[in-house]
């Protein structure tokens, strides 16, 4: 649902302030942060190659993207 809702508004909007990506692996995704240099990226935690990897190589490369991961568990049951 937010992944829709996020893809309608950022396509929509009406202005060139905001672009967007969509990817369905995290190599794809780490190719996408380094080609478009984007401020936020929203990654799902269940994509292939996990999202968590992905900030964290975005971390290592010392990259200004900020990274969020997006996941539909519960707190309690991702053990967190």
């Amino acid at each position: 649902m937010i992944r829709g809702a996020g893809r309608c508004y950022l396509r929509h909007c009406g202005t060139a302030e905001y672009g967007f990506g969509e990817t369905t692996d995290s190599v794809a995704a780490l190719e996408m942060i380094r080609a478009y240099r984007p401020r936020v990226a929203l990654i799902n935690d269940r994509i292939p190659g996990y999202g968590t990897a992905v900030a964290a190589v975005v971390h290592r490369e010392g990259r200004p993207t900020r990274v969020r991961i997006l996941t539909g568990l519960p707190a309690a049951c991702r053990g967190g």
